[in-house]
């Protein structure tokens, strides 16, 4: 799964989204067949999840962005995987 800093683990219910940085040889896995990998996390987890397209993502940047939003078990659950 993605990995977030300990930091993080405090726990904060309300809605403030987590991001972290996805290498960019790591996007077209995660969005392969039209991003089903995202989309059974985000059904099994409740989290909603995003992931920057080109266009969204700084030029300077050649990760892309991944948020995740929800309450904060639902975004722990979608870093273990």
């Amino acid at each position: 799964g993605l990995l977030l800093l300990p930091l993080l683990r405090i726990t904060m219910n309300f809605p403030v989204p987590w991001r972290c940085l996805l290498p960019s040889e790591a996007v077209d896995f995660l969005t392969y067949n039209n991003g089903e990998l995202l989309r059974d996390l985000s059904d099994r987890t409740g989290a909603m999840i995003d992931v920057s397209g080109e266009r969204d993502t700084p030029k300077r940047l050649s990760d892309r962005i991944v948020t995740m939003s929800g309450l904060a078990e639902q975004k722990e659950g979608a870093c273990l995987g």
